[in-house]
């Protein structure tokens, strides 16, 4: 059995080898012979050559048979299931084991020439009817199309709510706009009113002025006027005319020296620089963000290289504080050093140095999470991730990492030769993580994970000197560095 089973497989294989067609006849391959197919019968699903199409002819009469002419149509009429995917004119009658491929003879020709175990389909399907896993292949599909279904249509589901999400996101953009736009239009409106109310008050200043000088210049000709006609005999007038415009002569000397006096009107427009400074360092009009966060998964640094680092001669406006604006609520003392301090949903994370402790926001010590005595300064600095899930502790002594959850077991370490010294890490409010390196002269980003670092931010060459501490805006897309140094840095991130 095994002789006859090489020897037709042998057979198989130097036919298809012979002459390679792009149609074989079906009837003849059965017989294992090479034969290039003339015809189609679509309802039989099988190719003929001129010879066998004769006997099918004459027994099935009634079938339609395409020609060579139709050559084109034949493709997708023969059997779909023993059709080969990537010989459409071919039948699938071998299996490479090699490869776990069902294939035709072509396909063994062109890509398994060289696979040592292909045995015949036909052999391999001997009793298949009878054997339990085919017998329950119907339910399993079944089963499998159930499943596939169900979670296509809650895919669906999610997908129209998505759908209705994103646009009610859009009205509430457009929403913000038109507030937007109301809030400019009421503070244009004001601000043209006050113009107006202080051109007015100079125009109606200097109209006065105006006014005036046309009534005694009036009066003043009127008087001259008057005595040039009175008759030169007439000294009573004159005298009187005289008399007068000395009178007036000292009202216009009154009324030059108070006009004298008077700056010149104008009017100056100084437009408020925090508004227009506001609305540029905003990147969007909003943070958006999904779930799962598509931007971590196709972008896993979340954040790339700076494209510039500027320095900010002057901050004293943005960090400016009143006592008015920041008061004391409340207080509470604990029995151990305070390096470092968090509040993430209404409880307060407290390292030590060596140590992390959880707070109540009233003073009541919940628990210790994390402690490591094995060194000074194991617990520098610490920050939570957003959904407050891990904890990402810079280990100082030992230039490391050390993230850990909530309850303190230690999920990763990772160390780095730009992580020299780290005295600060810094999560944003979308999750990207920041370490500050005080010996490397470095801001580095790390995943969300901590297992590895994602690249080197800011260096010593932009003029970042042992970086202390960092925090980066979402919002305005730059990261602001405070160092050993006189100047707060900011990267404007890409």
């Amino acid at each position: 059995m095994a002789s006859k089973h090489r020897t037709s497989l042998k057979d198989s294989v130097l036919n298809a080898s012979d002459e390679i067609h792009d149609f074989s006849c079906s009837v003849c391959q059965d017989d294992n012979l090479n034969t290039e197919a003339k015809h189609l019968c679509g309802k039989c699903s099988k190719y003929y050559c001129d010879k066998c199409l004769r006997l099918h002819t004459k027994l099935l009469k009634e079938h339609i048979v395409l020609g060579h002419k139709d050559v084109d149509k034949w493709v997708g009429q023969g059997d779909a299931l023993s059709t080969c995917d990537l010989h459409p004119s071919k039948v699938l009658e071998l299996l490479c084991e090699d490869h776990a491929e069902l294939c035709c003879n072509l396909c063994v020709s062109l890509n398994h020439r060289m696979c040592r175990s292909i045995n015949l389909i036909s052999d391999l399907a001997s009793g298949i009817h009878k054997m339990a896993d085919f017998k329950q292949l119907p339910a399993k599909v079944i089963k499998v199309l159930a499943s596939l279904n169900k979670v296509s249509e809650a895919r669906k589901k999610n997908q129209n709510s998505l759908n209705a999400l994103g646009k009610f996101i859009l009205r509430k953009i457009k929403n913000l706009r038109k507030t937007l736009n109301q809030l400019l239009d009421e503070l244009e409106k004001k601000t043209v009113e006050e113009m107006y109310s202080v051109w007015a008050d100079l125009d109606g200043s200097i109209q006065k002025d105006i006014d005036q000088c046309d009534h005694l210049y009036d009066q003043l000709k009127a008087l001259l006027d008057k005595i040039k006609a009175r008759d030169e005999d007439s000294e009573s007038s004159s005298y009187i005319g005289y008399t007068k415009c000395q009178e007036k002569f000292a009202e216009v000397n009154t009324l030059l020296k108070q006009i004298s006096t008077r700056p010149e009107a104008t009017i100056t427009f100084k437009p408020d620089s925090q508004a227009k400074q506001l609305l540029s360092e905003l990147n969007t009009l909003g943070y958006i963000q999904g779930y799962p966060d598509t931007q971590f998964q196709n972008k896993p640094t979340g954040v790339p290289s700076p494209r510039e680092v500027k320095k900010l001669s002057d901050i004293s406006k943005v960090f400016e504080v009143s006592t008015d604006t920041i008061k004391m609520t409340s207080k509470f003392s604990v029995d151990h050093h305070c390096g470092s301090i968090r509040h993430h949903q209404g409880q307060l994370y407290v390292g030590t140095g060596n140590a992390l402790f959880l707070y109540t926001t009233a003073g009541w010590l919940v628990k210790k999470i994390h402690e490591d005595m094995s060194s000074t300064n194991t617990v520098r600095s610490f920050a939570l991730s957003t959904d407050g899930n891990k904890i990402y502790i810079a280990d100082l002594s030992r230039n490391k990492m050390v993230t850990t959850d909530i309850t303190g077991n230690i999920l990763t370490t990772l160390q780095d030769p730009d992580i020299d010294i780290p005295c600060n890490v810094h999560v944003s409010e979308c999750g990207h993580v920041f370490v500050c390196s005080y010996g490397s002269d470095t801001v580095l980003q790390i995943d969300q994970e901590g297992n590895k670092k994602l690249t080197t931010l800011v260096r010593r060459k932009d003029g970042i000197n042992q970086p202390l501490a960092t925090w980066y805006s979402t919002r305005t897309g730059r990261l602001t560095i405070g160092g050993n140094q006189d100047d707060i840095l900011v990267a404007e991130l890409k």
